[in-house]
Order: structure tokens, then C-alpha cells, then sequence
């Protein structure tokens, strides 16, 4: 597997040596099996984070309305994503989050919307 992140990353000092060569088929293969059963696992963990977690707000809120199970929702959902905003320091915006989220979601029309009215910000 280190093969394909030596060729592919413009980092890696192969990189230029690398870059017009073809990936040999077991390590492609294998780079998907791996990614999918990262996927399958972050899928498991991310169930049993929004399940934890309404069960801890259903002690905080004894008698809670639809409204407020689904804001916990989001919030244990995008949590971790909009924590990107805070801890990078100004680096990743809310409208990069949100474009980032609706493309995870598959709602390409808002995230392509959040992107254009994104100002651009040149450093």
C-alpha cells in the first residue's frame, strides 16, 4: 500500500519519477477493499456515536420533542466536521464546512451553491 501513497502524493520525492507509471492491479485492488471496509467501520462508529448520544440526551431532556432529537442529531453528525472551523485557527471557513458536509450528503446543488457565495480569501 505505501507504493501508491509514494507515486500519488506531489510530496513524496518519487513522485516526478512516478507520476506517468501505472498502479499494478493488486495494490489498486487492494487500496479499495481497505477503503471500503474503513468506510463500513466509520459507518459503524458513527451509528453508535448518534445512538450514545441520544440516549445521553434523552436523560438531559426527559420528555424531548421531535425538534430537539433532531438538532442532537445534527450536532453529533456534524460535530466533528465543524470542529475543523474552530481548531484550524481561521484556515477552514463555516461555508467550506457546509459545502463539505452537502457534498458528503450528496446534495451537490448546495454545496456547489455554498461554494460561489464563499468569499474568496487570498493569503
Amino acid at each position: 500500500m505505501k507504493v501508491i501513497e509514494s507515486t500519488h502524493d506531489p510530496r513524496s520525492e518519487y513522485f516526478d519519477l512516478m507520476r506517468r507509471e501505472s498502479i499494478p492491479a493488486d495494490e489498486l485492488m487492494g487500496r479499495r477493499m481497505e477503503i471500503g471496509v474503513l468506510a463500513v467501520l466509520g459507518r459503524a462508529l458513527g451509528a453508535i456515536v448518534v445512538r450514545e448520544g441520544l440516549r445521553q440526551s434523552l436523560s438531559e431532556f426527559p420528555d424531548p420533542d421531535e425538534a430537539t432529537l433532531k438538532m442532537v442529531r445534527v450536532a453529533l453528525r456534524e460535530g466533528p466536521v465543524r470542529a475543523l472551523v474552530l481548531l484550524s485557527g481561521g484556515t477552514v471557513t463555516f461555508p467550506a464546512v457546509d459545502a463539505i458536509l452537502a457534498t458528503l450528503n450528496g446534495n451537490w446543488s448546495a454545496a456547489r451553491s455554498t461554494i460561489k457565495l464563499a468569499p474568496v480569501i487570498w493569503t
